[in-house]
């Protein structure tokens, strides 16, 4: 008996050093969202603020719910509908987006999703340089798919570090954000509007309006596809990866519903498209 004492004794420093390290492993945590065109939207800067601000506080929304910055996060795995960043105004598949939406989203140029990134360090230290990223889509061309390298992202208010200071404690004192400066820079904690990517129309494609270019672009789409953010945080201790993904469902042409305001309220029509095709699609530029 006292040599099984004397044995489990010497085991202690290991067993909690084995605790130590499965409690001191960083997190990473990814966030789908859909979010105003990077190119062009006059609420994008907005959005971004309040997605930075929910990420911060650990809400899912922030913002007001009738306004083009608004952010809400989607759950990982949710299906939802199939996104278009365009040249010409629209919203959530709508040309005139201040017509059907109302007068803040006129100006609105589509949408794109993005994969939002939390990382606590939970102990251990490490800067922006570390993180890459990759995104997929299902489709046999991967058309969403692109990837961002260890060393490419900087600090900025969009990729916001957090240092917990000296003592080691968040929410003290000496506690300072990093917006800033090389990219090695140590952080405890990150809060980043990430990267996303969105199929695109434009003013030039074939159509008579605006609502066929669209129609148009959409018949040239997988009818659904996945799309997935693979972020990856390289640390000396090892690699600690964080994903999440959408299922997108396109709406067939023949059949897809177009919200339009009338005089008795909110009314569903249906559009008369044209035949699912294929067709080259073009991409807005990743970000």
């Amino acid at each position: 008996m006292h040599w099984k004492n004397t044995q489990l004794a010497a085991l202690l420093p290991f067993i909690f050093v084995s605790s130590l390290m499965a409690q001191t492993e960083p997190t990473v945590t990814v966030y789908p969202t859909l979010a105003p065109n990077v190119f062009g939207s006059p609420s994008f800067t907005p959005w971004e603020n309040n997605s930075l601000s929910a990420l911060q506080s650990g809400s899912n929304t922030a913002g007001d719910p009738s306004q083009p910055s608004y952010y809400q996060q989607i759950a990982n795995g949710a299906l939802i509908p199939a996104w278009l960043a365009s040249d010409f105004p629209s919203w959530k598949l709508q040309a005139n987006p201040g017509a059907v939406f109302g007068p803040a989203f006129a100006g609105e140029l589509g949408n794109r999703l993005y994969f939002n990134l939390h990382i606590v360090g939970n102990g251990t230290e490490f800067s922006l340089s570390q993180v890459s990223f990759q995104a997929t889509s299902s489709d046999p061309g991967n058309f969403l798919g692109f990837s961002v390298t260890a060393g490419t992202y900087n600090y900025s208010n969009a990729f916001v570090g957090l240092n917990y200071g000296p003592d080691n404690t968040k929410g003290t004192g000496d506690d300072f954000f990093v917006t800033s400066g090389l990219n090695t820079q140590l952080v405890d904690e990150l809060f980043a509007r990430g990267s996303g990517n969105a199929p695109t129309v434009l003013s030039s494609d074939p159509g008579a309006t605006d609502d066929e270019r669209i129609s148009n672009a959409l018949a040239g789409l997988p009818s659904s596809f996945i799309f997935q953010g693979d972020y990856l945080l390289s640390t000396t201790g090892g690699d600690v990866n964080g994903s999440a993904f959408v299922v997108v469902s396109v709406p067939e042409p023949s059949t897809v519903i177009m919200a339009c305001v009338g005089g008795a309220g909110l009314v569903l029509v249906g559009m008369k498209l044209k035949k699912r095709r294929r067709r080259k699609i073009r991409m807005a530029k990743a970000s």
